[in-house]
């Protein structure tokens, strides 16, 4: 299955993809990609875990 989540950050849209199982293995892997992300592209933005798998389970979307 294919899964995804698009940056809500102003100005970023950044997609990004998880293939797994299932919607929690797919949101696991999208919280890491995502924390990578907000260290890597938005250094000034502090979010804690909670707050990113929050925002992962909030707002992926399975791909058709």
């Amino acid at each position: 299955m294919q899964f995804s989540f698009v940056c809500p950050i102003e100005g970023c849209g950044l997609k990004m993809n998880a293939e797994a199982m299932d919607k929690e293995a797919a949101a696991v892997m999208l919280v890491n990609d995502a924390k990578k992300h907000l260290q890597e592209t938005h250094p000034n933005l502090h979010k804690t875990d909670e707050e990113v798998n929050i925002d992962i389970r909030s707002h992926m979307v399975e791909e058709k």
